[in-house]
């Protein structure tokens, strides 16, 4: 029998929450992490959950069950599916597609499209890095300091990264404030 995972041995109690973006419900938070651990235990899926691991494939089974606390959160119309899933496809190519760009003489390689609040402040969408302004700069600049502390705070029972957390408080303090 293989030992204990070392974070699970020190964990007294857990609950699911959604992350600070607001994209999910609490209760979604904790329906998707009591099903999903549950069909790990079940199921002894290892490693991560992937969308080419075969484990999104045991999910999608138990959650097309009418009776699965997940079923209502996936879209069953195929038609409706379709579209969404080649949205998805959109934003997957989109915030993978990179530009080299000669900055002050140095050769430095980017995202080539970010997402930013759009000027009108109704919603987000995606822009050439080229085209951003210095208020959407200001936005960049703000949400990759979120995104260092959310590291931090996501890997902090680790101790082994004590180092990384560190130099990641480190740059925080760069972006202009501390986490």
């Amino acid at each position: 029998m293989s030992p204990e995972p070392a974070v699970k041995q020190a964990v007294q109690e857990i609950e699911f929450l959604p992350d600070p973006t607001g994209i999910i419900t609490e209760e979604a938070a904790r329906d998707w992490g009591e099903a999903i651990t549950s069909i790990y235990a079940e199921h002894g899926t290892t490693g991560p959950i992937d969308p080419d691991d075969q484990a999104l494939e045991v999910i999608v089974d138990e959650a097309r069950k009418p009776s699965s606390p997940l079923h209502k959160y996936l879209t069953w119309d195929d038609e409706k599916a379709g579209h969404q899933f080649r949205l998805q496809q959109c934003r997957k190519y989109i915030q993978h597609v990179y530009v080299r760009v000669v900055y002050r003489d140095k050769p430095t390689v980017v995202r080539a499209f970010v997402n930013v609040v759009q000027s009108n402040g109704n919603g987000r969408s995606y822009k050439p890095i080229l085209a951003v302004d210095t208020t959407e700069q200001g936005y960049l600049v703000k949400r990759a300091k979120a995104e260092l502390v959310g590291w931090r705070r996501r890997h902090e029972m680790y101790s082994h990264i004590q180092e990384i957390d560190r130099l990641v408080n480190a740059v925080a303090g760069l972006l202009g404030e501390e986490g």
